[in-house]
């Protein structure tokens, strides 16, 4: 079993070889003379920069008790760069950064106007797990999205198993002596 430092250890050895090798496409995209990826402010947070500014935020987080799990969260692209391409060759690589790491399921929670973020996962074969649900911190509708990395393109069989699964987390049922599960 990997354990989480290990997994974000690996997560980041594998975005930095992947902006070796996309860094050119990526400034070519933003219309930059270079990018370089940035350590972001939290753990598993990332910024990619260019000598102008900032192009764009993302993390990759995993779940403490199963980090197997990874959650593709904030992918942000700077308005001035948007509509390039940007976003989703940076969904390609966080998906291979989760994979190399060792993750088999990725969650990503996504706001229901978000409509280009949406239009990416669905290119890349993800499924609605739960939502549209409404989130009162931020006043907001999400979905939550997810997708089998062991297969890439999930089956329906594999994707009701994990709506199955992830709904339970949301609706715990007593466990077989009358309590509810934690």
């Amino acid at each position: 079993m990997i354990d989480l430092s290990e997994r974000y250890r690996k997560t980041s050895e594998s975005l930095r070889l992947a902006m070796d090798r996309e860094s050119a496409n990526l400034a070519r995209k933003a219309g930059a003379s270079s990018v370089r990826l940035a350590s972001g402010d939290a753990l598993g947070s990332w910024c990619i920069r260019a000598p102008e500014g900032d192009i764009a935020r993302f993390a990759i987080l995993y779940l403490p008790n199963c980090g197997a799990v990874a959650v593709l969260c904030d992918c942000l692209v700077e308005p001035q760069y948007r509509r390039n391409g940007i976003a989703s060759a940076l969904h390609d690589i966080r998906i291979a950064a989760a994979r190399d790491a060792g993750a088999t399921v990725a969650l990503c929670t996504v706001l229901i106007g978000n409509r280009p973020m949406r239009a990416i996962l669905r290119a890349h074969h993800w499924k609605v797990a739960i939502g549209p649900f409404y989130n009162p911190a931020t006043d907001s509708w999400i979905c939550l999205y997810w997708l089998n990395l062991a297969t890439e393109k999930p089956t329906e069989a594999s994707w009701r198993a994990w709506l199955a699964r992830i709904k339970s987390w949301f609706n715990p049922q007593p466990d077989k002596w009358g309590g509810a599960l934690p």
